[in-house]
């Protein structure tokens, strides 16, 4: 009986350990703040030019797999821009909404054109303020499935300024 109390005892702090750790961002130059895990890269502001966008920021799991751009911008050039000279595929019908307390997301799912083997999920969505904002997530489908439970708790945590 020990036996199986020290078992016990070593896989629920082995599980502990795995808890992941949430840091807050607060991105002032896109007007939000979302919560993000601690390990992965903060990519801070991104250039313009990388998405035809009016600000953006990027994030990357520690290993590279799976990216998260945030941007804002007119809703015509956000919907049609290019991330770093990747197009989203145009889907026929939005795939459906993705809503939390402050904001209610379009969802799309798709591929880029010049990596049709990574999955794409974007959400469009308008904030209190009118400011348009579109999050871009991808990494093969793997992947994305392997963080869906992250990247669902980000898109949830993201509040206006």
């Amino acid at each position: 009986m020990h036996y199986y109390f020290c078992l016990l005892l070593l896989w629920s702090t082995t599980l502990q350990g795995q808890a992941t750790e949430w840091n807050t961002l607060q991105q002032e130059f896109l007007g939000l703040t979302y919560l993000l895990p601690q390990s992965w890269y903060v990519g801070g502001h991104a250039p313009p030019k990388a998405c035809a966008c009016a600000a953006a920021t990027v994030n990357t799991t520690p290993d590279g797999q799976l990216s998260i751009i945030i941007a804002h911008g007119e809703a015509a050039t956000l919907e049609q821009a290019s991330v770093w000279g990747y197009h989203f595929v145009p889907v026929v019908a939005p795939r459906g909404f993705f809503e939390q307390d402050h904001f209610a997301f379009t969802e799309s799912v798709s591929t880029w054109a010049e990596a049709p083997e990574e999955e794409v999920w974007r959400y469009s969505g308008l904030a209190p303020s009118g400011k348009r904002y579109v999050v871009y997530i991808w990494g093969t489908p793997k992947v994305v499935q392997q963080y869906r439970p992250d990247w669902e708790h980000i898109l949830r945590s993201i509040r206006p300024l």
